[in-house]
């Protein structure tokens, strides 16, 4: 039986896994430009920073990996706030530190901000909220343009990485493979398969996950 190809499927069947490949497939008689990034931190990572929309989840995000203990649907609207460095320990108990960065607020205001933040060894989440992809994604694509843009531009794109996740996952219905294919129809530029996940911050396998593979490729305090 002959077996069909997603475009992230046949991407990762055509090219190898290189820290970040931008190249080009043919599927059906259409060039499809797909992007290959590094779809976690590793022990050359030396900052990790969280952008997008607002409401997506970054300050959130933020304060769970400091340990605070929030509540569910409390939204703190954010400009430019600096994030002091801190320690993030693992399920295996090793600990790492995070090195002070910003965090950025999600309007069109603050995207030259990016800027600022991008430079050899920056890892980006990227996070999506899954309720307003489809009337958001205009600005969703801007903002992951500007962002590869400035790998390519700062000539910096085999030392930095980018995790796309969609987040609010629990209000929306879907499984996460629905909600990442969700995702990779919203978005205009196309990455491989493990740059994209979906999760709800609160739930406390996913945010394990998360703080795990931050932990796990960073280098030990």
């Amino acid at each position: 039986m002959e077996q069909t190809l997603s475009i992230f499927e046949a991407s990762q069947a055509v090219f190898p896994l290189f820290p970040i490949i931008i190249g080009a497939i043919i599927l059906f008689g259409i060039v499809v430009i797909v992007i290959i990034l590094s779809d976690s931190p590793s022990p050359e990572t030396k900052k990790i920073i969280i952008l997008g929309l607002q409401g997506s989840g970054k300050t959130t995000l933020w304060r769970l990996l400091k340990g605070e203990h929030l509540t569910k649907g409390t939204y703190s609207p954010t400009s430019k706030d600096q994030v002091e460095s801190f320690n993030v320990s693992g399920s295996n108990n090793r600990t790492i530190k995070i090195e002070t960065t910003l965090d950025l607020g999600g309007g069109d205001l603050y995207v030259n901000h990016y800027k600022e933040l991008v430079e050899a060894g920056t890892f980006v989440y990227f996070l999506i909220d899954l309720t307003t992809i489809s009337e958001k994604k205009a600005d969703i694509n801007q903002r992951l343009c500007k962002l590869n843009s400035l790998f390519k531009d700062k000539g910096i794109e085999e030392k930095c990485g980018l995790k796309i996740i969609g987040t609010h996952l629990d209000e929306t219905g879907l499984t996460k493979q629905q909600a990442i294919e969700k995702i990779a129809k919203e978005i205009k530029l196309k990455y491989h398969n493990n740059n994209v996940v979906a999760m709800d911050l609160f739930n406390t396998v996913d945010f394990q996950t998360l703080k795990d593979e931050i932990v796990e490729a960073k280098i030990y305090l």
